[in-house]
């Protein structure tokens, strides 16, 4: 059956790349203030079954969605990469240091951050049951978004 979407088939690693990497938080940290946005910041792992189906069930799509879109920026962090990124202080560092400052290093996570790199609320670490998953990051997202909300208040 030839593919009828633009979309990558459930199993292809293309869903890893996707969300825009995480080069320099420093500058995502920047915009986001700028914007008034928190981050999404989702951890994986090169080849993740479970961060593929995370990625193409719910966080892409959420990423394609403007009324998610529009209201945070989206990142990714591979946690098993070796290129550095910038960390929000500014310094070069590799990605799972980042995970590791951040306890991301169970994949897959997905969390939300304020401009300067603070987690706002509990993360959505791992996944039980696909058929809540988007519901935990949708209860999570929302959170995080008044939680922005009040402190700008």
């Amino acid at each position: 059956m030839a593919q009828t979407s633009s979309l990558p088939p459930p199993s292809s690693r293309e869903w890893e790349r996707i969300l825009p990497a995480a080069t320099d938080l420093a500058a995502d940290g920047r915009r986001a203030r700028t914007e008034g946005k928190p981050i999404l910041l989702f951890f994986s792992l090169t080849g993740c079954a479970f961060c593929r189906g995370a990625l193409r069930e719910v966080i892409v799509p959420m990423y394609r969605d403007p009324k998610w879109s529009n209201r945070m920026l989206f990142r990714q962090i591979t946690i098993d990469h070796t290129t550095p990124l910038v960390d929000f202080d500014g310094r070069k560092v590799r990605p799972i240091d980042v995970a590791s400052r951040l306890d991301g290093r169970f994949t897959p996570t997905v969390m939300m951050l304020n401009p300067d790199g603070r987690r706002l609320g509990d993360a959505v670490v791992g996944i039980a049951n696909f058929d809540f998953y988007a519901s935990y990051v949708e209860t999570m997202v929302d959170r995080a978004l008044a939680e922005m909300s009040a402190r700008k208040s």
